[in-house]
């Protein structure tokens, strides 16, 4: 037999798959070998990690960090070297291993690769060969792979491997979400340690102006200690309690001092948000403080802050050619640590508790009043944490109340056709409590009679609104709102026909009827002549204007008709005007204007209640006198001598800073 000269692959199928097993063999053989080697790599790796979780590279300077770092890469790299010379298995060692692992006799897998010289295939000799193989065949069927088995306790033995991967991982354990930035710890060759001993740290916390609360100051130069590497000892144990959406900001001056980051956490270690600051001011720290005392304003616009952490820092605590540079970040809910870092170097670290921002309160105290002229009078109570920036009611049009079906016969046809839009809703907005009242409850009036909603059944709802944005709103109340009463039986005609503008825009056609009725015989009904040409323009005005902004137009100009009719011209001229002055002055004591305002504005105000005082007893003089309201006496009348003394205790009011009270008496 000749061993030397080898078959090439037979088509067989036993060949074909003794073949595929060899293969396998091999690969198996070089992951044995293989595996050791990859631990050359890994411990270093493992031994780095370890060495950065914790934190060991802020206790070396910067030589020494040098000298380690290297080691690790050099020892990192030999691994990895010998790792990728690792040789693959030859065919024949392969070829021993399977045989040797399978534990079957007489080799079948090397008799399948031998062949004989000089046996002719009918000769004796050619037969007993050809049964020798067949039975090499069904032996060679029983081979197996075998499974890898590195033995990489022979390299080894006394498990320094598994010691590496548990240090790696309790270090790791231990770093928690500070893991990643000691890690590339070990990639800043300049030091961190030394850089955050040097770096000048100062930061406070500035809560939004609303809440009227001051500053907190959580570092500042001075207070830093020379083991300033240690972040540790910068903690609060007890979280700093501020509220929510205040900002902090950090301000770091050093020399090659890098990009200055603060990040905010959550419980579980998450970054909840982060922000890179702005460009460092390369000036020197001299030119920095001129340029401070020059503008009279600090960079952050905390000029308390800032002055007490100058006074606590020595006079050389910043060098002349340090860099400065600022960031800001506003905290939101959840956040219960932030850290400053320079590049990836944590300068500080802070525990702080979000007080929440809970949304206003609003609700009704009691029933609103109402007038005859169709004003309301509101009572409520508004409270919040930090006080409401704005409160205001809100109306939602509701159904008209079922009709009794026995007047049915009284009623226009229903209208067809598209209905257009009502009119938008008043907008009312709300008196505030003072900053300084206990209970927040306060009172709100308002003339609403002119408006086109008027007399209509609606939906009403306080809403209250703080300075974060926050809403909240009372309980819906249905009720009618206001309308002004009209005596005067023309005036209460013309009112008719504008709430049927105004219910429904397509009793146009109705609308123009009714005018047209109530002006056929003028000489008779309608004195005024204004009156009469007011009418009959909105007459024409309903026939050629169809447009919504017309409507708005006719409605306004209808009820302008009425007051007339009801007042006169006159008076209600000077209704008018003492209403505008009424608003006007309650604004300015609301904003504090100046008391040259206040003063100029009680002027007219005394011009306008003459002017209408005098068109009221005109028109007293031109009527029949009128009985007393029953449940009135003589005693509830004001006279002439009571509004003035009224005007000058609303004058000694507003002098006295009662604005509250000069409200109410206004």
């Amino acid at each position: 037999m000749d061993r030397t000269s080898k078959t090439p692959r037979s088509q067989d199928a036993i060949t074909r798959k003794l073949e595929g097993k060899i293969r396998r063999t091999r690969w198996v053989m070089f992951a044995e070998r293989l595996w050791p080697r990859v631990w050359l790599v890994l411990m270093p790796a493992l031994l780095f990690a370890a060495v950065s979780f914790a934190g060991l590279w802020d206790l070396l300077d910067p030589l020494a960090h040098q000298i380690v770092f290297g080691l690790f890469a050099l020892a990192a790299i030999v691994g990895l070297i010998v790792m990728l010379r690792t040789p693959l298995p030859s065919r024949d060692e392969a070829l021993r291993t399977v045989e040797e692992k399978s534990g079957i006799a007489h080799r079948p897998a090397t008799t399948m690769d031998d062949t004989v010289r000089n046996a002719p295939e009918g000769s004796t000799t050619g037969a007993l060969w050809a049964a020798h193989r067949r039975r090499m065949a069904e032996a060679a069927e029983k081979l197996r792979v075998p499974t890898p088995d590195p033995r990489t306790d022979r390299h080894d033995p006394i498990a320094l491997r598994a010691l590496a991967v548990l240090v790696a991982v309790l270090t790791l354990g231990l770093a928690g979400h500070q893991a990643p930035g000691r890690l590339m710890a070990a990639f800043d060759f300049g030091n961190a340690s030394a850089l955050a001993a040097r770096t000048r740290v100062d930061a406070w916390i500035t809560p939004p102006t609303y809440t009227a609360r001051p500053a907190i100051i959580l570092t500042n130069g001075a207070a830093r200690s020379a083991s300033a590497s240690s972040v540790g000892d910068q903690t609060n144990v007890k979280p700093i309690a501020v509220p929510e959406a205040s900002v902090i900001t950090v301000r770091a001056s050093g020399e090659d001092l890098p990009e200055l980051r603060i990040e905010a956490f959550d419980a579980d270690g998450n970054v909840m948000a982060t922000t890179d600051a702005p460009e460092a001011d390369e000036t020197k720290a001299a030119d920095a403080s001129n340029a401070d005392a020059k503008d009279g304003q600090p960079a952050d616009g905390d000029e308390k802050v800032q002055k007490a952490a100058a006074k606590t820092s020595p006079a050389n605590s910043t060098p002349a050619s340090s860099t400065i540079r600022d960031a800001k970040l506003a905290l939101s809910r959840g956040v219960v640590e932030v850290a400053a870092f320079a590049g990836t170097t944590e300068l500080s670290r802070w525990q702080v508790s979000i007080i929440p921002d809970r949304a206003p309160t609003i609700a009704m105290t009691k029933a609103l009043e109402r007038t005859r002229r169709g004003g309301m009078k509101l009572f409520y109570e508004v409270k919040d944490d930090y006080g409401v920036a704005s409160a205001e009611a809100r109306f939602k049009p509701l159904p008209p109340d079922e009709e009794d079906p026995r007047t049915q016969w009284a009623r226009p046809d229903v209208l067809v056709g598209p209905r257009p839009p009502l009119e938008r809703p008043p907008k009312i907005t709300l008196r505030l409590p003072p900053r300084r009242s206990k209970d927040g409850k306060t009172w709100s009036f308002h003339e609403i009679g002119k408006h086109p909603w008027a007399g209509m059944r609606v939906e009403m709802t306080l809403v209250a609104r703080d300075h974060a944005g926050n809403v909240g709103a009372s309980k819906p109340q249905v009720m009618r709102l206001p309308e002004r009463q009209f005596r005067h039986p023309l005036a209460r005609a013309v009112i008719e026909q504008r709430r049927n503008l105004v219910v429904d825009p397509r009793y146009r056609d109705l609308v123009r009827k009714s005018l047209a009725a109530l002006t056929i015989e003028p000489e008779d009904l309608i004195k005024d002549l204004g009156v009469y040409t007011g009418l009959r323009s909105v007459y024409h005005r309903l026939e050629q204007d169809t447009s919504r902004e017309g409507l708005r137009s006719m409605i306004e100009q209808l009820w302008h008709i009425a007051v007339r009719i009801e007042d006169g011209r006159g008076l209600s001229d000077a209704q008018r005007r003492l209403r505008e002055l009424q608003d006007k002055l309650s604004e300015a004591i609301e904003r504090g204007a100046s008391d040259k305002e206040i003063e100029e504005l009680m002027k007219q105000l005394r011009q306008a209640l003459a002017q209408y005082m005098n068109e009221l007893s005109k028109q007293a003089q031109n009527q029949p006198p009128r009985q007393m309201p029953q449940g009135m006496n003589q005693n509830q009348m004001l006279s002439q001598q009571d509004l003035e003394r009224m005007m000058r205790d609303l004058e000694n009011m507003m002098r006295q800073g009662s604005k509250d009270m000069a409200q109410e008496m206004l």
